[in-house]
């Protein structure tokens, strides 16, 4: 984890922020508020590093709540059990399959 986080740290000084990722997505949703879990993968061909992204988007705000870099299964696990959660409170949740492949960049996975 730690070489992730200096990796990102280097990159963002050099302006490196544009690699691609994979990530996969779930939007839940509650009257006009709405939710997105998302699991990001630095390397599309790998299942470590990654990282569980909650972005409360009506609300601006995204944090990662769980990262794993040596657990496969890790993060799918964490953010299922999020996505449990929530539909328990009574959102409704879908998983965002036009999401599941796309490419994002580092700068939008650790903007603040």
């Amino acid at each position: 984890m730690l070489r992730l986080c200096s990796w990102i740290f280097i990159a963002s000084i050099f302006g490196l922020l544009s690699l691609p990722i994979q990530s996969a997505a779930t939007t839940c949703t509650q009257g006009q508020l709405s939710r997105q879990i998302e699991v990001v993968y630095v390397n599309p061909d790998l299942a470590l590093p990654c990282e569980v992204l909650y972005d409360k988007r009506d609300e601006g705000s995204q944090r990662i709540l769980w990262r794993a870099e040596n657990s496969q299964g890790y993060c799918e696990e964490k953010a299922e059990q999020l996505i449990q959660k929530h539909r328990a409170w009574g959102w409704q949740c879908s998983r965002n399959d036009d999401l599941e492949s796309r490419n994002t960049t580092l700068e939008e996975v650790t903007r603040p």
